[in-house]
């Protein structure tokens, strides 16, 4: 299946999870209200990786993954824009790949996956 990326707007994103975005002067962005884990003894986790640039459009996207009991962020440093494909949740289950979405960023975004 073929999509189309549309640019990543609060609006748009929202049945996902939440637009992050760096504040324009100096100061802080909170974003802990939708931080979430379903495991009750669960701590805190960040990770950061490193990812090879694409070489080519168009991307081939052949897995995608569900965090059932966790929330994710993505905050990528340093590209000039970067790609987002996520899918609803149905109720057996998932990822929905019938209903998935594909949002490419403006490289200042980052995003919060809803668990």
């Amino acid at each position: 299946m073929d999509i189309i990326a549309e640019p990543l707007r609060t609006q748009d994103f929202a049945p996902f999870g939440d637009v992050l975005k760096a504040p324009k002067e100096s100061g802080r962005s909170y974003f802990n209200g939708t931080l979430g884990n379903g495991r009750t003894a669960a701590t805190p986790s960040l990770s950061i990786a490193r990812v090879q640039p694409l070489a080519t459009l168009p991307l081939s996207a052949t897995k995608m993954e569900r965090h059932e009991v966790s929330s994710q962020s993505f905050v990528p440093l340093g590209v000039s824009r970067w790609f987002v494909i996520v899918a609803p949740k149905p109720a057996n289950g998932g990822p929905d790949v019938s209903n998935r979405a594909a949002f490419g960023t403006n490289g200042d975004q980052g995003d919060h996956l809803s668990c």
